[in-house]
């Protein structure tokens, strides 16, 4: 089980963590472009539990592949401490990001077509997940259309982490907006542009890669 601590999030002590950062910012910028939007908070700190050791083999049902709402460019965690294997690592689904792009009618709102359930379960199907073990003070940086996780955990510490999100400073939807829209998550330091591009073959043409 999964433990959100988001009224932490706009604590100057974890901004100063992961999103000021930087050394941190400079990787945003290189991948997004200098005109990021300003970070005014982190999602907060996510805790994560060890499972009861039992019978059940260990096997990828055991994980709950998703991807986020709202607008997703470029996310970004940070280990609380060191994280081995089976002790609840971010665990990704390498490439899922190029498939994931063309189940959106956008860029990086969060727009679903139809296919988005069934493309999912293709990634399910046909990905190996990876399990990103570090150290505490290590950062990772994914794209926002990427199919990722909580690790699974039967160890015996809790895996601690401080999540957040980067995007380009453009003009973006009010709250209310996003209230109607059913896309309102306080706890999210970006928000729906109000102009965002459809996908197309080029996923990398509003980034600065």
């Amino acid at each position: 089980s999964t433990l959100k601590l988001h009224d932490l999030g706009s604590e100057d002590f974890l901004l100063e963590l992961l999103p000021n950062n930087r050394s941190v910012r400079r990787v945003a910028q290189f991948l997004l472009g200098e005109n990021l939007r300003p970070s005014r908070r982190t999602r907060g700190v996510y805790a994560v539990f060890p499972t009861s050791p039992s019978d059940t083999p260990i096997s990828g049902k055991m994980l709950g592949p998703h991807s986020d709402q709202v607008c997703q460019q470029l996310n970004v965690c940070a280990y609380l401490d060191n994280v081995p294997p089976r002790n609840g690592g971010f665990t990704i689904y390498p490439g899922s990001h190029r498939i994931m792009h063309f189940a959106h009618k956008f860029e990086a709102n969060w727009s679903p077509l139809s296919s988005y359930g069934d493309c999912v379960r293709e990634v399910v199907r046909k990905t190996e997940p990876l399990e990103l073990v570090a150290d505490a003070g290590d950062v990772i940086f994914w794209h926002g259309r990427l199919i990722h996780s909580a690790g699974i955990h039967i160890g015996s510490d809790i895996r601690w982490a401080v999540f957040g999100d980067f995007s380009q400073d453009r003009p973006t939807q009010t709250d209310e907006q996003h209230r109607r829209a059913g896309q309102y998550e306080w706890f999210k330091d970006t928000k729906l542009f109000i102009d965002d591009l459809p996908p197309t073959d080029d996923m990398w043409r509003s980034w600065n890669i």
